[in-house]
């Protein structure tokens, strides 16, 4: 999938919170809340761990603990891809790896996050 990512991805295993704004096809997610937690990220996204499989299209409110990093960045995403077939037979009991996109006009925390992937490299 890096074909279609637009900036680099550093791994980076964070705590992330995801409420689920809105969930197309899956509107019994709407306002719950999933721990998770993020295999890599990049400036403009990230790719999560979720015990729940959340469609192409949600949109996630996200607070996310980087490792390097004592704030907690609070943003809006997008789900971009979706893959609920990993095997559960691995060491990841995870049911579904998602990529999001961040939204950069709602994130206030934007210069603080790029710095802080920045020092993740």
């Amino acid at each position: 999938m890096n074909e279609h990512r637009h900036e680099a991805r550093t791994e980076e295993h964070a705590d992330v919170s995801i409420r689920v704004r809105t969930a197309p096809d899956a509107e019994t997610l709407e306002g719950k809340v999933f721990p998770s937690q993020s295999e890599d990220v990049s400036m403009s996204g990230m790719k999560l761990n979720i015990d729940v499989p959340v469609p192409i299209g949600a949109i996630l409110d996200l607070e996310v603990m980087l490792s390097n990093s004592p704030i907690k960045y609070e943003m809006i995403a997008n789900v971009v891809w979706a893959d609920a077939t990993k095997d559960k037979s691995l060491e990841s009991e995870s049911a579904c790896d998602v990529g999001v996109i961040l939204n950069i006009q709602s994130n206030t925390q934007l210069a603080l996050w790029n710095a802080a992937v920045s020092d993740l490299n």
